[in-house]
């Protein structure tokens, strides 16, 4: 057993004499690893490693004082005695509770004080305990604990003794901790003494852990079987003071410190610049009723509003709600009471401080003119810059390194407000920019937030100017017109025309043509051009005209040879084209080429155009005409486009671009593609057939996408009751450019309890044929709600689409598509609280209280349950039982308790008890109701009676001189507990004085008087010689007491005693028994006889006797207190009796008794009248009959057949609680039932016999003999009583024909017919009996003390 010493400091200087000094020093402290156990953090326990036998068993005893936490001593005087014991460590045997399995583990030293012999008793006390604080001023206002190290088994005991009241803590975080540690018993918590006895060996699965406060003596002494212990401890409280700081700002530091309640500081941290700091456990002395602390952080650098703060705080390791919490502020006051350890944490989580950046480039500038974007041309860059955070920002800069310097309008921004900043110049284009294909520019934006150093930098957001290289190119084609041998004849004018193309990227000025060799004998003009200047891609045709000579005719042959010049803007240099040359006449070369394009060449819908582009080149040396375009294939579905020419003339080189448009069809699209070939025609002179190009094709690709998507809803999207419908719908909608077809939804996960309805798609089908691209769908499926799905809170279902695409493609299929239904309402409790009576009449009445639990949520709730949340009843507060822990939404429970009331109760006039009802809802939190209040009223009747009494009253002692003694007994009568009752004399005719009044503790008032308690005080007179010549004294008092406040005092009835008055002896009886009904032998009665003396003299001996007893044992024995009655007193004496089956039977045990009592003078007793009491008996008669076979192969063919025989066994047993008689059994296919009686105790039973039945051939052919018994009797009130029936069946089995048997096989592989099992293998019972005992007789030889 552990005695722990608790200090509950005060925090009061107290006079006092300070602690001897200790010759050895101080002793330490130390605490168990932190999370065994409840105090864990605050119970230092001591090591008693300085522990002296030869000094604490010493009348002076060992004087130990022991260092504690936060400069606190502790001094105490130990006294040992009896059996000896040594200082141990913890654990001290492997089935304590204490520094086993992780409860109070890690104790460091020798705590424990073990005895070192088997069955003694010790016994440790405590005395002069003082302890001090770190001035060394003594405090008050500690308390004494004592919990067990060791273990309390059977034949064990241990018992506190305290000068003050001792109370039970908790030794671990649920009920009272003490588990299995005092099988025996634990009573007197709340006394003076509490005692623990012990039942089990068992590892202990707790211990009691008591605590007195303030004690002047404290004792704990032990009865050991085996060895006990005993060890010393200080519980201590505790705080802690942590800050975290997450995502801080460089630089920032807070402070957290802990104060007392006089603003004393008593541990402080710093974060310094990181991320935590902690004060670590400070140890305080709390005080009797707890302190208060204050928590306190502040910034010691940067700015608190930067932060967001919460606060986190625990008690003993839990969430407690009178704790701060969330946003509390910088400052916090926290109560803590003894053993608490408080530990507070609290976070600054930075603000976020986030900028964005967007930054925009404008289009180029095109400074050079030459089209392009190359160096030199110029950009303008522009910054958009956000606060996206949650601090203002100043400060705020844009960096590109590129463009310079930027402009912002402000230089503050607001969180979530937005500036366009500007480069304060344009950019220019370089040599590099161009050559990189591109101008790439990065920028970043910063700010500054409040008191903060460090910037905060934005993401870095970049431009992508594309940049073109100048390459000026020109092309140039001369032909001559006539050119033909016919026209070579003198004076015919030829014309030469020189067609000039731009092929560069940069637009050409000064367009112009020169001829480089001419072999003429005349003069050719100078080319003219119409345009000079020249787009890229654009072209142009000059001309020069000739007049041929004759010197040209003879020489049979014209040369001419040019090329073409132009320069771009801003170049000094000539772009010069390609020489090009013609001779005349010449051979007719007719030819003619044909390219063909489409655009686009890829195309992902129906609907679009594709325009087919056939570029006609005259390749040949002769004009052509007719010129035209046929299409000789296309794969197009619908008609091959037309297709239209500029021009049915060519020259030779020129060029022309025929074109064709086509639709594009969905079937174009979901064959993938459209093919076309076409062939250009163009006639030249003198020729009959048309010069024909080769074909060129052009193929336009169909981009395919076969793609589905599905949008899933419900309706309702909430729901509030089972049975209610939802129906869902699918949309499904085809979003690629294919055509699909088969679609059809499929249900994935779907977590309702019920059954989905299959889905249903338009005209009924599950499926959906065909869905053209962008068309859409709509499919359903309907669900009822139930209850399960509410209590879940919410149906969740997925679905996906799937559809069969045109060849070649895959299968689309949609990712799945889920709806939520949502449950609302929610779970909700109410709670009616009734007690009936609602109204008693004092003390040891018993309420019952009705607790009316409604769901009247909707959400099945678990785990329903009433608890107490305010009782003012003084006794222990009634136990709620509820017959379910489960309600349905709407279900009620109704769940119960019973109390009696206490005189305090009484005496208040009235118990009130309010109450809540918790239940568990599938999800979330724990539901608890509204508070239900009851109330009992008591009703107020506080009474006095007074009897009064002389002694002696006799004529022989009326003498002068004679001292008579009066008696005062007086009955508290009411309800209601009295104080101050006093005796008053109303009357008095001796001529004499009487004495003072004398009652019980000595004074002249009787201090408390509880109902039905009596007090007896007493005063002497005195007799004068007046009073006897008068011939009598007559005296005359009342009583009076004070009720609790509210109540009218009562005062008795005036009471009269006469001196001399012949004596009068009489008595009264009233007899009880308990309790008033039984229902099965074995039962015990206690019947009080409370025996009052109504007469005027006093009786000894007071005795009661039984005068008639019904009851079939032996009659109970009245036991009295022994001692003299005086008038108007009462004593209770007792007898019990143990119920019999015959008093069961009868149904009820009448009992009247008599009291008697010896007047003084030695005459005839006087007795009361009979008092009696009955207790009836409910007992009911049952009986349970059982029926069993037992075959018999006469003619040994291994099985059950035809001339074989059965015997029966029928077992009737009485399971009720009466006997039961006439007995009969009923078998009418067996015949006639013999029974060795026909009378059954309760638990007793009897085997009746039938006789044997041999099979017949109607049995074979029936397959199995079955037969059926019924039993029936009589109880004691004469009613029948049933039995039920027994049946019994044996198969039996046809004789096989004559002939050569190897067994009665049946079929493959089944065994031979054996007869039929109608009891047990009596071989394996008998095995497994064997294997039982044999295991059993090892544990016992391996079982051994639990310690030495």
């Amino acid at each position: 057993m552990l005695l722990v010493v608790v200090l509950l400091a005060l925090g009061v200087v107290a006079p006092g004499t300070m602690p001897r000094a200790s010759a050895a020093g101080a002793q330490s402290c130390g605490f168990a690893t932190a999370g065994t156990g409840t105090y864990a953090r605050t119970l230092c326990w001591f090591d008693l490693s300085g522990y002296s036998a030869a000094e604490a068993t010493s009348p002076a005893g060992q004087r130990l004082m022991f260092a504690l936490p936060g400069g606190y001593r502790l001094a105490a005087t130990l006294t040992v005695s009896g059996g000896p014991v040594a200082p141990s460590a913890l654990p001290t045997y492997s089935a304590a509770y204490l520094g086993n399995s992780g409860h109070y583990t890690g104790v460091p030293g020798r705590p424990a004080l073990y005895q070192t012999a088997n069955g003694t008793t010790t016994v440790a006390t405590l005395t002069d305990i003082v302890a001090t604080d770190a001035s060394g001023a003594v405090v008050k206002g500690y308390g004494l604990v004592g919990a067990d190290v060791e273990s309390t088994d059977p034949g064990e005991s241990i018992e506190w003794t305290s000068s003050s009241p001792i109370e039970s803590l908790t030794a671990d975080s649920s009920g009272p901790g003490i588990g299995n540690a005092c099988g025996g018993g634990y009573p007197g918590v709340g006394t003076r003494t509490v005692r623990c006895v012990g039942r089990t060996t068992a590892n202990k699965s707790g211990t009691p852990i008591l605590s007195s406060e303030d004690p002047t003596s404290f004792t704990q002494r032990m009865v050991g079987g085996g060895r006990q212990a005993v060890g010393f401890g200080v519980l201590v409280s505790s705080l802690q003071m942590s800050k975290k700081v997450v995502r801080g700002f460089p630089g920032d530091s807070f402070a957290v410190s802990v104060a007392s309640s006089n603003g004393a500081v008593l541990g402080s941290a710093d974060t310094r610049g990181g991320t935590s700091a902690t004060t670590g456990e400070i140890t305080v002395l709390a005080g009797a009723r707890g302190s208060e602390y204050t928590l306190r952080e502040a910034a010691t650098s940067g700015l608190e509003s930067n932060y967001d703060r919460s606060w986190t705080c625990t008690r003993n390791g839990a969430a407690d709600g009178k704790l701060p919490t969330g946003d509390a502020g910088g400052s916090a006051q926290v109560h803590v009471d003894v053993g608490d350890f408080v530990s507070c944490t609290i976070t600054n989580t930075a603000k976020a401080a986030t900028l964005q950046l967007v930054k925009h480039a404008a289009p180029p500038v095109d400074v050079n003119g030459n089209g392009i974007t190359d160096a030199g041309d110029t950009i303008e860059y522009t910054f958009t810059v956000t606060n996206a955070g949650a601090l203002a920002l100043h400060d705020i800069t844009v960096t590109d390194p590129k463009a310079g310097p930027a402009t912002c309008p402000r230089p503050t921004l607001a969180p979530g407000e937005s500036q366009t900043c500007a480069a304060q110049v344009p950019y220019v284009i370089t040599k590099a920019d161009e050559a990189n294909g591109a101008a790439v520019n990065t920028a970043t934006a910063s700010g500054l937030p409040p008191g903060v150093t460090t910037e905060v930098t934005s993401n870095p957001s970049s431009t992508r100017t594309p940049t073109e290289t100048p390459k000026p190119a020109l092309t140039l084609t001369k032909s001559a017109s006539p050119d033909d041998p016919e026209a070579y004849t003198a004076g015919r004018r030829i014309t030469y025309s020189f067609l000039v193309t731009n092929t560069g990227n940069v637009p050409l000025n000064e367009i112009g043509v020169d001829e480089t060799a001419f072999s003429g004998s005349g003069v050719l003009s100078t080319p003219v051009c119409p345009v000079t200047t020249l787009a890229p891609g654009a072209g142009t045709t000059c001309t020069a005209t000739y007049v041929l000579t004759q010197d040209d005719v003879d020489s049979g042959l014209l040369h001419n040879t040019a090329t073409a010049h132009g320069k771009q803007p801003g170049s000094p240099d000539p772009t010069t084209s390609n020489p090009s040359s013609v001779s005349i006449p010449t051979p007719a070369h007719p030819a003619i080429t044909l390219v063909k394009t489409a655009d686009p060449t890829t195309v992902e819908r129906a609907g679009q155009s594709v325009t087919y582009r056939f570029t006609v080149t005259n390749t040949g040396d002769v004009t052509l005409r007719g010129v035209g375009v046929d299409e000789t294939r296309f794969t197009g579905s619908g008609p091959a486009p037309e297709i239209s020419c500029p021009d049915v003339v060519l020259a030779p080189g020129a060029s022309q671009t025929c074109l064709g448009v086509h639709r594009v069809t969905q079937a174009d699209i979901d064959a993938g593609s459209i093919e076309n070939t076409a062939v250009a025609h163009g006639t030249a002179p003198r020729a009959t057939e048309p010069t024909t190009a080769a074909p060129s094709s052009a193929k336009v690709t169909a981009d395919r996408s076969a793609a589905l998507a599905l949008a899933k809803s419900a309706y309702p999207g909430t729901v509030a009751a089972a049975g209610e419908p939802v129906r869902y719908s699918f949309l499904v909608t085809n979003t690629g450019n294919v055509t699909l077809t088969d679609v059809t939804v499929t249900e994935g996960a779907f977590s309702g309890s019920g059954t989905l309805s299959a889905i249903s798609c338009p005209a009924g089908a599950a499926v959906v044929p065909v869905l053209a691209p962008g068309q859409a769908v709509t499919c359903a499926a309907d669900y009822t709600v139930t209850q399960a799905d509410l209590d879940a809170g919410r149906i969740t279902n997925s679905a996906t689409a799937a559809g069969t695409p045109p060849g070649g493609l895959p299968t689309a299929t949609t990712p799945p598509a889920t709806a939520v239904v949502t449950a609302s309402g929610g779970a909700a409790l109410t709670l009616v609280k009734s007690v009936e009576p609602a109204t008693v009449d004092g003390a040891g009445h018993t309420v019952t209280y009705r607790f009316a639990v409604t769901n009247n949520g909707n959400r099945t709730l678990t785990s329903v349950a009433v608890r107490e949340s305010a009782f003012t009843g003084t006794g222990a507060g009634p136990a709620i039982a509820c017959p379910s822990d489960t309600l349905a939404p709407g279900q009620a429970v109704t769940c119960t308790a019973t109390y009696t009331l206490t005189q305090a109760d009484a005496d208040a006039g009235s118990v009130t008890n309010t109450a809540e009802a918790t239940g568990n809802p599938p999800q979330g939190d724990p539901v608890t109701s509204g508070p239900s209040q009851a109330t009992v009223t008591v009703l107020r009747r506080p009474g006095l009676s007074l009897v009064k009494s002389a002694d002696p009253t006799d004529d022989g002692h009326f003498d002068a001189g004679q001292t008579v003694t009066y008696s005062f007994v007086v009955t508290n009568t009411g309800n209601q507990t009295l104080t101050t009752v006093t005796v008053r004399e109303t009357a008095f005719s001796g001529t004499g004085g009487l004495s003072p009044l004398s009652c019980p503790g000595g004074g002249s008032t009787v201090g408390v008087l509880a109902p039905d308690e009596q007090a007896v005080c007493t005063a002497t007179y005195v007799l004068t010689q007046s009073d006897v010549d008068s011939g009598h004294v007559t005296n005359t008092a009342v009583a009076t007491g004070t009720p609790p406040a509210g109540t009218e005092p009562p005062t008795s009835d005036p009471s009269t005693a006469v001196v001399p008055t012949p004596p009068d002896a009489a008595l009264t009886l009233a007899k009880t028994a308990t309790p008033g009904t039984v229902s099965a032998a074995g039962q015990q009665i206690t019947y009080a006889f409370v025996v009052t003396n109504t007469g005027n003299v006093t009786l000894n001996p007071v005795t009661v006797r039984e005068t008639r007893f019904t009851g079939s044992g032996a009659g109970p024995v009245p036991v009295c207190p022994g001692g003299a009655l005086a008038p108007g007193r009462q004593v209770t004496c007792t007898a019990t009796y143990r119920v019999t089956q015959s008093d069961v039977d009868a149904g009820s045990i009448g009992n009247t008794a008599v009291a008697s009592g010896t007047p003084p003078d030695g005459g005839s007793p006087a007795d009361s009248k009979p008092a009696t009491a009955t207790v009836h008996a409910t007992a009911v008669g049952a009986l349970a009959i059982t029926k069993a076979a037992g075959p018999v192969d006469v003619n040994r063919d291994g099985s059950i057949g035809a001339g074989d025989r059965i015997s029966w066994t029928i077992t009737v047993t009485n399971t009720g609680t009466a006997t039961v008689g006439e007995i009969k059994v009923d078998d009418p296919s067996a015949g006639p039932v013999t029974c060795p009686g026909t009378v059954l105790a309760p638990g007793q039973a009897m085997t009746c016999t039938v006789l044997p039945h041999t099979v017949t051939a109607a049995d074979v052919t029936a397959g199995r003999v079955r037969n059926v018994a019924t039993a029936t009797g009589t109880g004691p009130d004469g009613k029948p009583v049933p039995g039920g029936e027994a049946t019994a069946s044996v198969p039996v089995v046809p004789v096989l024909p004559p002939g050569p048997r190897p067994g009665p096989a049946t079929g493959p592989g089944e065994p031979p017919h054996r007869l039929p099992d109608t009891g047990v293998d009596v071989g394996r019972q008998l095995a497994l009996a064997a294997l039982l005992l044999t295991a059993g007789l090892a544990l016992c030889l391996a079982g051994r003390r639990r310690r030495a």
